[in-house]
């Protein structure tokens, strides 16, 4: 799978065969930690990865 920071969870969910509840848990718990982040906005963003703090 290539890297797609543009990814929609929707779009994560579907590739990756995790149901979409589950991966928007984990993806909060990930922002939470301050892991990755959503760059501008939900409609036009990308995800990006914090390498570190």
């Amino acid at each position: 799978m290539l890297f797609a920071p543009s990814i929609t969870t929707s779009e994560m969910a579907q590739k990756t065969g995790i149901k979409f509840r589950t991966l928007q848990r984990h993806i909060s718990q990930l922002q939470a930690m301050g892991v990755v982040v959503r760059k501008d906005g939900r409609k036009d963003g990308y995800w990006e990865v914090v390498k570190n703090k």
